[in-house]
């Protein structure tokens, strides 16, 4: 994963939760299965970004906040 790509990820999700969706379209991704793999899913695994509803995954609610501070 590009160290840009990861820091502007941790930073546009550092003061409010962001869905999937609201960091793809801040990003201008288009492909939603590799965008969470190559990117959400990695951040979580590292600890980086946090689910908001951690016990349910794939929840159609789910967001995303940074974890850490740049």
């Amino acid at each position: 994963m590009p160290k840009e790509i990861e820091k502007n990820i941790i930073i546009y999700c550092s003061k409010q939760p962001r869905s999937t969706m609201e960091i793809m379209e801040h990003f201008e991704y288009k492909n939603i299965k590799r965008f969470r793999r190559d990117y959400i899913k990695l951040l979580v695994e590292k600890g980086i970004l946090k689910m908001t509803i951690p016990d349910k995954p794939t929840s159609k609610n789910q967001k995303y906040i940074s974890s850490k501070e740049l």
